[in-house]
C-alpha cells in the first residue's frame, strides 16, 4: 500500500512522469487505518533540470519513519 501511495504522490508532484523503478526499505509496521504523510526529496536531476531520482519518506505520527523509498522517475 505504501509503495502505491508513494508512486501516486511522485506522479502528482511531477506531472508527465512515471515511476520506472522503486526500491523500498520498510522500517516499521503501519497499523490499518493509521495516517501516514509522505515527504518527497529530489536526489538527482537530468541535464534539463527534471528530477530523475527521488527519495520518499513515509512517516507516521510521532515522526516514526515507516518506509524509505528510492524512486527512479522517467518522463513519459
Amino acid at each position: 500500500m505504501l509503495c502505491g501511495l508513494a508512486e501516486a504522490a511522485v506522479c502528482d508532484v511531477h506531472p508527465g512522469h512515471w515511476v520506472r523503478e522503486m526500491k523500498t526499505r520498510f522500517m516499521a509496521a503501519v497499523p490499518v487505518g493509521q495516517a501516514v504523510r509522505l515527504a518527497i526529496v529530489p536526489r538527482r536531476r537530468d541535464a534539463e533540470g527534471d528530477v530523475v531520482m527521488a527519495r520518499v519518506f513515509a512517516v507516521m505520527p510521532g515522526d516514526v519513519i515507516a518506509a524509505i523509498l528510492d524512486v527512479e522517475i522517467q518522463r513519459g
